[in-house]
């Protein structure tokens, strides 16, 4: 049993948001949880001094963070991680008014077409994509006046692996549909150190709760992914491919109940891209530069968790082909790739590197 805090209407040092302009990706998820943790305090603001113990906030809190859907926001935080897209990057997301959101993310995401696997008519495709994910923002200081006042540094990690078995069919020249079966599994956890005068109580009541959480997940659904390849004079090569994925979590582990729960969430990423000749080698083989750009769309829990409904990449790369290990492996070459990224209060780069089919 702590000493009964004194109760004041908690304030929220954190700047203002322009009317009907969507929270910024961390302004998103602490509005849940935060929301959830100045309801309760203001529920407790005229109770008794009995019951204004660690306790009886922290349970307050857990029912005002259940009501609010708080686990809902946490599991969509696997929208951005989970699927194929950006495989390394670095950018930070504005939040007006307070500190910058800072995220990283890498991913590996292979692929292969086995044509000479027939599978319902087509040809079998299997895909995985492994992937991790970071967010990191220093916030101001919390309920300011009260006796949980304290200031949070917070870190989100997720990490996914999820595999993908479907059937590719050839519906025109050059132009491939591949309808997709995804599994896989997902962790999000919550790192968040405190400081100041009320840093202690304000971890004792939101320990596994509201911070210092962590959750895990099976993800699962289909999708669906277009491929249109065609060769321009000069050769030049174009690409241009299309994917809509629906994905579902349920949680079966979790470090506290209010986090377990079922979500769902729709991403559709648009990439073309060039490739032709240079006159250059690199190891007495052909190098070949690329141009591509790229779009992002996220709906469902995954926006809603993220505060960002698009992202767009433009990028420039070389290719080192061989032609020789294409006509043995399957596998054309090695390519490097830097990009930019931008979108809603976004702004970054990206580094990647693959294999070419």
């Amino acid at each position: 049993m702590v000493d009964a805090p004194r109760f004041a209407p908690p304030t929220l040092d954190r700047g203002s948001q322009a009317p009907g302009r969507a929270a910024p990706w961390g302004a998103r998820l602490w509005n849940a949880g935060l929301l959830a943790l100045a309801g309760a305090l203001l529920a407790l603001s005229a109770a008794p001094a009995v019951a204004q113990s660690a306790a009886a906030v922290r349970e307050a809190i857990r029912q005002a963070a259940q009501d609010d859907g708080f686990g809902k926001q946490v599991l969509g935080l696997t929208g951005f991680a989970a699927l194929p897209g950006v495989n390394a990057s670095s950018f930070s997301i504005s939040n007006t008014g307070a500190s910058d959101v800072d995220v990283g993310r890498f991913a590996a995401s292979p692929s292969h077409r086995f044509e000479e696997v027939e599978l319902l008519g087509g040809d079998l495709y299997v895909e995985g994509t492994l992937s991790w994910f970071t967010a990191e923002t220093d916030y101001g200081v919390l309920f300011r006046g009260t006796a949980f006042e304290a200031t949070p540094k917070n870190r989100i990690d997720a990490w996914t692996a999820i595999g993908g078995i479907g059937v590719a069919y050839d519906v025109a020249p050059g132009f491939t549909v591949t309808p997709v079966a995804t599994l896989g599994w997902g962790m999000v956890q919550d790192d968040t150190e405190f400081s100041g005068p009320g840093a202690a109580r304000l971890d004792r009541a939101t320990d596994d709760l509201l911070f210092n959480w962590d959750a895990q997940e099976i993800l699962y659904g289909p999708a669906l992914r277009l491929e249109y390849l065609t060769a321009l004079p000069g050769d030049v090569n174009v690409t241009a491919t299309s994917r809509l994925n629906w994905v579902f979590g349920t949680t079966y582990s979790a470090s506290n109940r209010v986090l377990e729960g079922d979500t769902s969430f729709g991403v559709m990423t648009l990439h073309g891209e060039l490739d032709g000749p240079t006159r250059h080698s690199a190891f007495g083989r052909e190098l070949r530069w690329i141009l591509f750009g790229a779009g992002t769309f996220i709906g469902g829990e995954g926006a809603s968790a993220l505060g960002v409904d698009w992202i767009a990449e433009f990028g420039v790369g070389m290719e080192i082909v061989d032609r020789e290990a294409a006509a043995g492996l399957g596998v054309e070459g090695l390519s490097l790739r830097l990009s930019v990224l931008t979108g809603d209060d976004i702004f970054g780069w990206s580094v990647g590197g693959g294999l070419e089919f």
